[in-house]
């Protein structure tokens, strides 16, 4: 399995529900599908926020030399960030300049 297979328990679509930092509620759904050639995946993100809908695009890849997969993501209200995931023993955190989130199975299937 190559390293960016690894994130295939995330692929398909999720529905979305949550608080940021500020407290307002998020509601709606991620899906992710993989970029034609099997390099990249491709996250879709559509999302009430507050009273705003966000729509964004991000783009995961894997950089072998630090072992990280970096996503860049861009938005309809023109928002553009970079951040990045990191794996260990079925767990990923994911970690930007304003977001933090460690994420596992409860199956311990990712």
């Amino acid at each position: 399995m190559t390293p960016i297979q690894k994130l295939q328990p995330f692929i398909g679509t999720w529905k979305t529900e949550g608080q940021t930092s500020t407290g307002e509620k998020i509601t709606g759904t991620d899906s992710y599908e993989w970029f034609p050639g099997g390099h990249f995946i491709q996250h879709n993100i559509h999302v009430q926020m507050g009273g705003q809908q966000v729509i964004g695009l991000e783009m995961i890849s894997f950089d072998a030399s630090t072992g990280k997969y970096p996503m860049h993501f861009y938005d309809n209200q023109g928002n553009n960030t970079i951040s990045q995931a990191t794996e260990h023993n079925g767990a990923w955190t994911f970690t930007g300049e304003k977001e933090r989130g460690t994420f596992t199975s409860a199956k311990g299937e990712m």
